[in-house]
């Protein structure tokens, strides 16, 4: 039988804990009994559901997260370029990139889940960072340069069918000027010239200027995941 916690090998190195994840349409008894015993092994697992997981799981303390938001939109022309947006080629700005990436995860659930020390949140998210400077975590680097500096960027990975953004950050003192809009464009015009047709995102419900800025960009809710994290509770 297929294990439902899957292991999550980088996790569990980055943390030194023991992480998995779990996703469910719903929550049977049969699903409880089996998360219970698979999960003994695990010091956290991630859980995500299509629906409000309200049980508690014997053993484990549920921290319950924003619920994640994918949006998905239907490209069909390209828009006009700006400027402003190149591709990333000068390692010399890799300072401003990771500087950006740590300020995007202001709702991350490891930033919102106390149990994770500060500096693992901010570790996390500078080697996002510079795995996006390197390509290894994104196939391609969009920024946005005011006078040579970078005050905003997005990566994008192509997968079969369509392209996801992976991070997308704005220097907090030029925002409400358009830059993500733009850089969004761009990635559009990119996925054409591919052969994609399908753009997709993932958010937080509580990053409340990123749901505005991609409906206003014609993205639409695919799908809505409701996030716990399960914490072992070593007292039990």
């Amino acid at each position: 039988m297929k294990k439902i916690i899957q292991k999550l090998p980088w996790d569990s190195t980055f943390f030194n804990l023991e992480v998995g994840e779990t996703d469910i349409d719903q929550l049977s008894l049969e699903y409880r009994l089996r998360l219970i015993e698979e999960g003994k092994v695990y010091d956290l697992i991630y859980l995500n559901s299509n629906c409000p997981f309200e049980s508690n799981i014997d053993g484990f303390d549920k921290i319950e997260l924003p619920k994640s938001i994918l949006f998905q939109k239907h490209i069909t022309k390209i828009n006009q370029s700006h400027s402003k947006v190149s591709d990333l080629i000068d390692k010399s700005d890799s300072s401003q990139i990771i500087s950006l990436a740590v300020k995007s995860g202001v709702y991350s659930r490891f930033k919102l889940d106390n149990r994770f020390p500060k500096d693992n949140f901010e570790r996390l998210y500078k080697t996002w960072g510079e795995g996006i400077i390197t390509k290894r975590l994104a196939d391609e680097v969009l920024v946005y340069r005011h006078h040579e500096k970078v005050v905003g960027f997005v990566s994008v990975q192509y997968n079969i069918n369509e392209g996801k953004i992976g991070l997308i950050a704005v220097d907090e003192n030029f925002r409400g000027q358009g830059i993500a809009k733009n850089l969004i464009r761009e990635v559009e015009n990119r996925l054409i010239q591919k052969g994609y047709k399908q753009l997709v995102v993932v958010t937080q419900s509580v990053n409340h200027g990123a749901m505005k800025l991609y409906n206003s960009l014609g993205m639409e809710i695919n799908e809505i995941k409701y996030v716990y994290h399960l914490w072992r509770n070593r007292i039990s």
